[in-house]
């Protein structure tokens, strides 16, 4: 058995290729050999948990783009069902103004001022059921059976980008 560099004290020097074994590489690696079962067994631990925090890092990031391309698109249905229903009254900017708004008695809401204080469950009501239905305008009809729940929901989070913080 030869002399024993390694800082283990279980490495056997007669199992180590003289190529690959040189003072010049136990320095370098702090006065431990590559062939040292016990620096092989750390290293291949420091490997798998490399490789676990890779795969971890991908599975993260590919949820959170999935999830943000299904925000986008969703966000896009939004923001088109808004303009297309709502917008005649609510304005392109939710303030209350748009060109159908200006004739009724009472205005639509402002929701840049609106929404503070207001609940998911209480906007869904009112797009749900109507004004009438949170003590509103009637005329703010009910869209019950018109949207979807999933239709509603992105709404709802559509809406309240106008929101004033």
């Amino acid at each position: 058995m030869g002399q024993n560099p390694c800082q283990c004290q279980g490495f056997d020097s007669s199992i180590v290729n003289p190529l690959f074994f040189t003072p010049h590489s136990l320095a370098a690696r702090g006065g431990l050999c590559l062939y040292c079962p016990c620096f092989r067994l750390l290293c291949e631990v420091r490997m798998i948990e490399k490789i676990i925090i890779k795969h971890v890092v991908l599975v993260v990031t590919s949820v959170l783009l999935i999830s943000l391309a299904a925000f986008s698109a969703h966000g896009q249905e939004a923001k088109q069902l808004y303009e297309q229903t709502c917008a005649g009254c609510h304005g392109a900017s939710g303030k209350g103004d748009g060109p159908t708004g200006q004739m009724l008695q009472p205005k639509p809401a402002d929701f840049t001022t609106a929404l503070r204080g207001k609940d998911e469950a209480y906007l869904t009501k009112v797009i749900r059921e109507g004004g009438t239905s949170v003590g509103k305008s009637p005329m703010m009809p009910p869209y019950q059976g018109v949207f979807s729940d999933e239709q509603i929901q992105g709404l709802i989070q559509y809406l309240k980008g106008f929101a004033s913080p």
